[in-house]
């Protein structure tokens, strides 16, 4: 009697042991594929690390100017959106620096000089998970047709009673003997600290060699620049050019247009007046 219940005790210890084995849980399996992060996808021994499956933040355009188009304005806009995830986007337009980090997906640029613009625009996950590649559009500001008097940079951004320059150009002028200038500052918040007539040789004015004669005057706050090349082979100046450089600052918390007098005059190598199709002004930005 005391065998068969020792043997029934150790069978029901046996049942009870394998009973807890049954009931113990299993180890959780790793959870993996978080898809805004590219170290969790699991690689074939089971841990975090293998890419394959992960898919990068990219950017697409929506609207936006044709690789390598030439925009006769002065504004261009580039609408883009992200592929499932990208919360944030960063974008640059030639060698300024990134913006921050934003969540518009709208770009709107106003004032452009003429001439050749990369804009680049990259998107993100997070701030561990960024685009590597930005989408990069080229294109080309061809605003400005000629024989035309323009400020160059037609925009300015600056605090002030802060110095800044800028320069006057003729632009698409044709055997150009000559040019008279009109600068208004009466009343402007704009001060006029000095100027410089640019003939040195390298300049546009020296371009065909020659010498530079001019006459400058400054009247009721008004500044006005007789400029004119003798000597030069040929006569006539061709193409675009910077004439002057003004240093000015913003006297005032505001923004305003410094503009070029409709009196300015061009004139050519037979001393005939050559008509300006567009005069072009100053966007001075607070900052």
């Amino acid at each position: 009697m005391k065998w068969k219940n020792f043997l029934l005790v150790l069978l029901i210890s046996f049942l009870g042991i394998m009973t807890c084995d049954e009931l113990q849980e299993a180890p959780a399996e790793p959870e993996f594929q978080n898809p805004t992060n590219p170290d969790d996808f699991p690689d074939d021994d089971g841990e975090g690390g293998d890419t394959t499956g992960f898919i990068a933040p990219s950017v697409s355009f929506i609207n936006a100017p044709g690789e390598g188009e030439i925009i006769d304005d002065h504004v261009v806009e580039f609408s883009y959106e992200g592929i499932d995830n990208v919360v944030e986007y960063q974008f640059q337009l030639n060698d300024e620096p990134w913006s921050a980090w934003t969540t518009q997906t709208l770009v709107r640029y106003e004032y452009l000089d003429d001439g050749a613009y990369v804009f680049r625009i990259r998107g993100r996950y997070n701030e561990a998970t960024v685009q590597e590649i930005p989408m990069i559009r080229n294109f080309v500001i061809d605003d400005i047709h000629g024989p035309a008097l323009k400020f160059l940079p037609r925009k300015i951004i600056t605090p002030a009673n802060t110095p800044f320059f800028v320069d006057v150009v003729v632009e698409d002028v044709t055997d150009m003997m000559g040019v008279y200038i009109e600068l208004p500052f009466s009343g402007s918040p704009v001060e006029l600290l000095n100027y410089n007539i640019l003939e040195d040789e390298s300049d546009f004015l020296l371009s065909n060699g020659g010498n530079v004669v001019s006459l400058i005057e400054n009247v009721d706050e008004t500044l006005k620049l007789n400029i004119a090349v003798s000597g030069a082979n040929p006569a006539g100046l061709s193409q675009t050019g910077s004439v002057i450089r003004l240093e000015l600052q913003l006297m005032e918390n505001q923004n305003t247009v410094l503009e070029i007098s409709e009196n300015s005059e061009m004139s050519d190598t037979e001393i005939q007046n050559i008509t300006i199709s567009e005069i072009v002004p100053l966007e001075i930005f607070q900052e």
